[in-house]
């Protein structure tokens, strides 16, 4: 969405398709609501397509524009480490509870999943790939629509 042209008005707005195709499954012709297949961005739980300008600066954090990343990494050279967004943080007690689970959590320089990812750098960690990083439907992602169980050692 890029080169978005509407109504300025429109930005941030979100919107649904309704389609009307065959369903082999039910044999008959049904009308259904979906977001757009070419969604750049999302509703939470994924309800929405939002409209959202990828060159606009609501998309870009401070100093997006302005950075330069670091060269790539000979394939050779390359070690992956597979991590999941929730796992990273989401026990950790040195992330404030509110960022525990979150992307959020990536930028608390303190904190000891930081540290840990640090020590891998160090240890010849190249690259992260982060898990998941899209949207599943049938996880909520707000917070108060959230089943979270806490167990302790205790308990087991």
């Amino acid at each position: 969405m890029a080169d978005y042209m509407g109504p300025t008005s429109w930005r941030g707005k979100y919107y649904q398709y309704r389609i009307t195709v065959f369903c082999p499954d039910s044999q008959q012709v049904e009308t259904l609501t979906t977001t757009d297949p070419y969604s750049l961005c999302l509703a939470a739980d994924g309800t929405h397509t939002q409209i959202v300008p990828m060159d606009d600066d609501m998309t870009m954090p401070e100093g997006w524009a302005s950075h330069t990343p670091l060269p790539a990494a000979p394939w050779t050279d390359t070690s992956v480490y597979e991590l999941h967004i929730r796992d990273f943080s989401m026990s950790d007690e040195t992330v404030p509870e509110e960022l525990r689970g979150k992307y959020k959590a990536f930028t608390l320089q303190d904190s000891a999943g930081v540290a840990h990812l640090r020590s891998l750098r160090s240890a010849g960690l190249t690259h992260i790939h982060l898990l998941p990083a899209y949207d599943y439907g049938s996880v909520p992602e707000r917070a108060e629509d959230q089943t979270t169980i806490k167990v302790t050692s205790q308990c087991l």
